[in-house]
């Protein structure tokens, strides 16, 4: 079973467009703090009322601090088109954060859209400057 960070969530406001992240594990499913609703949004009832949801949440590692990421459908089926079903795949996974205003229950939030970018071992990381050219250490 992965293990989270303990509670450190990762939030639209402590991040900027351009960050990216890594997922550090594959993920796992907990109880939300929300319920399914009474009816669907097309006036139906939900076959799910009142029960409570599920949120499928990774660990995830912006530079060298890790937090727990709650990783919503669109983000979930960005990452399942690149690199398949299976969430234990997508543990070393680079993503490119964008920070994005969306409608959530009617209001307008800002919310983290990933853009997949590629595994760890599959991209070349920039270079950390660290002072001569002759020192400069490649991230790992």
């Amino acid at each position: 079973m992965p293990v989270l960070s303990g509670g450190n969530w990762l939030k639209a406001e402590s991040v900027k467009t351009g960050e990216t992240l890594v997922f550090s594990n594959g993920g796992e499913w907990v109880d939300s703090q929300y319920k399914h609703p009474k009816l669907k949004q097309d006036g139906t009832p939900h076959p799910m009322a009142g029960q409570t949801k599920k949120d499928l949440v990774f660990e995830v590692r912006i530079g060298g601090v890790k937090y727990d990421f709650r990783c919503n459908m669109t983000n979930q089926n960005l990452l399942k088109d690149k690199f398949g079903r299976n969430t234990d795949d997508w543990q070393g996974v680079i993503c490119k954060i964008d920070v994005c205003k969306v409608n959530v229950s009617g209001k307008m939030q800002d919310s983290i859209v990933l853009t997949p970018i590629g595994k760890e071992k599959d991209v070349e990381h920039e270079p950390t400057d660290t002072g001569t050219p002759e020192d400069i250490a490649w991230e790992n």
